[in-house]
């Protein structure tokens, strides 16, 4: 057997560690001075800042319960006319009858002002009868309803939908389609506001089944979402037909007519705020010392149609 010595670095060797040793404790001090010395520089001149504004600050930080209850009463004021605004803006491009129209104003009346159902439904068929007859359009006689109303179904909910039913044959005889094949009523679709029961909005949604060419389609569904005139399309289906000169395009669509209604509350508010004051910053011993509330999210809006299919 042989004889092993042991392991022993020599000098050259054990001088090299020490040399790496010095450098990278050279390195990790040229780090500390040049990272850490500004970083602890700066952190000290906000804490500076940060004093200096308290300081200046420390006049208004005790603001009177009374001013501080003003100025949030003023905020939430000027937010309600804020929200207002955009509610009417919202309505006045969505809405499919006017602002303030009544059923009298797109159905008949009687002598003494009064609407009778049979007696509105009738000059209805008459007057969409004459028009298609005047553009040659083809339309149901029957505009799609019944003479007769349910136990259960309320009058007013068929009077509207007798409205929409008119409206919307009025959009289809502006346009070139010459023939309606059929027309259904479906049942309302009501929104709420928010977690609220009051309803705020309700839809008449009208199925319909039309024969028509590229050109008179294309201008139906631009009269649709005109605005005061505007239909939700809930669904949308078109299939080509033969290779004729007529029509080519068979369509189904839902068509919804969208009538907004006025809450109790709201109603409230616009007394209360019959008055508007102008939208104006407060000033300083005012906005420092209340807190202003977080601002809340956009209200929502009517749920969207459904897509196309």
């Amino acid at each position: 057997m042989t004889d092993r010595r042991p392991f022993s670095a020599s000098v050259w060797e054990r001088r090299g560690i020490v040399a790496i040793v010095l450098v990278t404790l050279v390195v990790i001090a040229v780090l500390l001075l040049a990272v850490w010395r500004p970083m602890r520089s700066r952190k000290l001149q906000h804490l500076e800042q940060i004093v200096e504004l308290e300081s200046r600050l420390s006049p208004y930080t005790e603001v009177p319960e009374e001013e501080s209850l003003r100025y949030l009463v003023s905020w939430e004021r000027n937010r309600y006319q804020r929200l207002r605004k955009r509610w009417e803006r919202l309505q006045a491009h969505v809405r499919t009858f006017g602002k303030g129209v009544t059923l009298a104003d797109i159905l008949s009346t009687t002598e003494e002002g009064l609407i009778d159902y049979k007696v509105a439904l009738y000059a209805a068929r008459e007057r969409i009868a004459a028009r298609a007859a005047e553009k040659k359009v083809a339309v149901p006689a029957d505009l799609g309803m019944s003479e007769n109303i349910g136990a259960e179904e309320s009058t007013e909910t068929r009077l509207w939908q007798l409205a929409s039913t008119t409206v919307l044959m009025d959009r289809f005889l502006e346009t070139t389609i010459p023939e309606v094949t059929a027309l259904e009523q479906d049942q309302p679709r009501q929104f709420v506001i928010g977690h609220t029961n009051q309803q705020a909005l309700v839809e008449y949604p009208v199925s319909v089944e039309a024969v028509a060419d590229y050109p008179g389609t294309l201008k139906l569904l631009e009269d649709l979402s005109s605005t005061n005139n505007f239909f939700a399309l809930r669904r949308f289906w078109a299939e080509r037909q033969g290779t004729t000169n007529g029509p080519v395009l068979k369509l189904r669509m839902i068509c919804g007519a969208e009538r907004f209604k006025s809450t109790r509350t709201e109603e409230e508010l616009e007394e209360e705020l019959d008055t508007p004051e102008e939208e104006t910053e407060p000033e300083k011993n005012e906005a420092v010392g209340a807190r202003r509330p977080e601002p809340e999210p956009e209200p929502e809006a009517p749920e969207p149609a459904e897509e196309a299919e």
